[in-house]
């Protein structure tokens, strides 16, 4: 198979909607990562070692993700409900990527935090 015959779909940088593209794929990779972090603070949290934290602490690791997540995937939601409707998508979409990446990175930086005086 030669080169010319790969049929995937490659993004083309002179394209009008190559930053769209590129948004929606971070705010997927975004509400990816949100999902398993989630995933591993709520498997940790079960841990005898942790036994000693506050719940007040796991609520703000948990709301945090959530609402990285939330916002990374109402990203990817606008994008594709404005473009299913014809429509450009909103300005606002780029501020929701930032909530959600700090949203993100607090609720994994505290867990660790939290994780990390646990077991000391």
């Amino acid at each position: 198979m030669s080169s010319d015959d790969d049929s995937r779909v490659k993004p083309q940088a002179g394209t009008e909607n190559y930053a769209e593209t590129l948004l929606y794929d971070y705010a997927k990779f975004l509400t990816t990562l949100a999902l398993l972090a989630l995933g591993g603070v709520l498997s940790l949290s079960q841990s005898d070692d942790l036994d000693g934290v506050r719940p007040f602490s796991l609520a703000l690791v948990i709301v945090s993700i959530s609402i990285g997540g939330v916002s990374a995937f109402s990203t990817a939601y606008g994008i594709v409900m404005a473009r299913a409707a014809g429509k450009e998508p909103s300005p606002w979409l780029r501020r929701y990527m930032a909530v959600a990446l700090g949203g993100i990175g607090i609720g994994v930086g505290a867990f660790l935090k939290v994780f990390w005086d646990a077991l000391s």
